[in-house]
């Protein structure tokens, strides 16, 4: 076992960039900063429960294009700080195919922390498509939904609410606001780029727009082709020279049922699984589809 798992290594299919600068600025900030910085918990938490293995990668001058280019899609929704470079980076990945998911307050602040004189986001107006003509606070009181466009389903908002306009000829209407002054306003918005898409979330991300989010792009995990999970259980895919291996987790203090739509190979005992199988409480599974299927 311990050789399986030094020849493979973990292959994510999302990213979430962070950095120093602009965790900091949140963390220090005394009105939205500590929800900002929480929602790339958010965006974490719903990528999990969703079973799409996820990176979190460094922001930093140092990082390039190329390394942006493996992701399928991108969630940068901490990033008032951002400079022309960060600009041009994020729209090469766009560009080339990838999908970028943008935060509200996203680029309007230089990396020396001083606000730009254009309208909100900034530098990112042209790669969004979008400007924001309003925004308000919410507090506990406050309920306001989302509702998304292409499903009707709708989910709650906290904290910060932009409202947005459309200034790119081909951008879209993701989900509304449903209440409140600025009831059916723009929320969140999708524009093509390239081959690639960028999305603007005006609204703080949490686990259920996050979720919603992808489910509107139809990203999901390779899972549901040969298994079937509760999101309770983490599965980590680490890529190997014999065949992809998943590493089975359960959390939890009580069995959780997965249900294998074929037969897979169970490493650690050798045994051979099909149908529906109990993970015992804080049992791990390395896990290997069967090549004959």
């Amino acid at each position: 076992m311990n050789q399986l798992i030094i020849e493979s290594a973990c292959k994510s299919d999302a990213a979430i960039l962070y950095d120093y600068d602009n965790d900091s600025n949140c963390k220090i900030e005394g009105y939205i900063g500590q929800q900002m910085w929480r929602s790339e918990e958010k965006v974490y938490q719903a990528l999990n429960e969703r079973h799409i293995m996820t990176d979190v990668l460094p922001h930093a001058q140092s990082l390039q294009a190329a390394q942006l280019k493996p992701y399928k899609i991108i969630f940068c929704v901490n990033a008032q700080m951002l400079d022309e470079e960060d600009i041009a980076r994020l729209t090469a990945y766009v560009e080339e195919g990838g999908i970028l998911v943008l935060g509200p307050r996203c680029g309007y602040k230089s990396r020396e922390n001083k606000a730009r004189m254009l309208p909100f986001p900034g530098l990112l107006r042209e790669l969004a498509g979008i400007e924001v003509r309003d925004f308000t606070m919410l507090d506990e009181s406050d309920k306001v939904e989302v509702r998304f466009e292409s499903n009707g389903k709708a989910t709650g908002t906290v904290t910060f609410n932009e409202m947005l306009a459309l200034t790119a000829a081909n951008a879209e209407i993701v989900a509304r606001y449903t209440s409140d002054y600025y009831a059916h306003e723009t929320a969140i918005s999708k524009v093509s780029v390239g081959k690639g898409k960028v999305i603007y979330c005006g609204t703080m991300p949490t686990v259920e727009i996050t979720d919603l989010i992808l489910e509107d792009l139809g990203i999901e995990g390779d899972l549901s082709d040969w298994v079937e999970v509760p999101k309770e259980i983490e599965v980590v895919k680490r890529a190997h020279h014999s065949g992809d291996i998943y590493i089975f987790m359960n959390y939890m203090n009580k069995p959780v049922n997965v249900y294998f739509k074929q037969s897979v190979n169970e490493l650690i005992s050798g045994s051979l699984l099909t149908g529906a199988f109990g993970l015992q409480p804080f049992a791990v599974h390395l896990i290997q589809k069967n090549k004959f299927n």
